[in-house]
């Protein structure tokens, strides 16, 4: 069942039982369409790719909320806020539609382990990883432009097969279904020791979404950027 998800759960006739099991079970956030998103992403850009600076905690991020994971944005600060998530365009204003705004924990790995962590995520031993689940890498080798301790590289657990071997997908580099074990293996020959943490998505639905206006934190936009 883990090895498949997307498929699996598209199969008409499946018992709700299964569905549940599959989707999860606290109907919260589905990891079904999680894998999905990034199953069909793992290959394409969008508006928040960074290129070579890396951009596989945006796509996490994104698959997060293809899965239901709301928005959390401050009414004051918006996405600077310290316990915010979300991103934001689109405001009708040229001069700031032409970026993409997010908040720290949507796209740099750290903060967005550390948001899920304070919002019900809980780290699990490998044997119980579940398509949905999040990897994330911390360095442990010092000597390298990554600090020792620092969370660095995120990806989405999209298959576990039969006999354990978690398959994630990621952005930067792109990789779809590819071993945790094999990928593990490079990153510690090319970075030094890594420190791997699967997380289980979170159990709490994050209901709050604010939509940051200007209004709100007493900014007036009225002459123009």
């Amino acid at each position: 069942m883990r090895a498949d998800p997307v498929t699996l759960g598209d199969l008409k006739g499946l018992p709700p039982e299964v569905g549940r099991e599959l989707r999860g079970p606290d109907g919260k956030i589905d990891r079904v369409e999680m894998v999905r998103y990034a199953l069909d992403h793992w290959d394409k850009k969008d508006d928040l790719d960074y290129g070579a600076l890396g951009n596989c905690t945006n796509f996490v991020s994104s698959s997060l909320e293809a899965g239901g994971m709301k928005k959390k944005i401050d009414p004051w600060t918006g996405l600077m806020g310290d316990d915010a998530w979300g991103r934001q365009s689109g405001t009708g204003w040229e001069c700031l539609d032409q970026h993409a705004y997010h908040s720290e924990s949507w796209a740099r790995a750290e903060g967005l382990q550390n948001f899920l962590l304070r919002h019900g995520s809980k780290e699990v031993p490998r044997t119980e990883a579940q398509p949905g689940d999040i990897v994330f890498y911390e360095q442990v080798a010092p000597g390298t432009e990554t600090a020792p301790g620092e969370t660095h590289h995120a990806a989405v657990v999209t298959s576990v097969t039969p006999d354990g071997d978690i398959k994630p997908t990621q952005h930067t580099s792109s990789f779809q279904n590819v071993s945790l074990d094999s990928r593990e293996h490079i990153a510690n020959r090319n970075g030094g020791e890594q420190g791997i943490r699967v997380l289980a998505i979170p159990m709490e639905l994050i209901q709050l979404y604010v939509v940051y206006s200007a209004a709100a934190a007493g900014i007036n936009l009225g002459d123009g950027c």
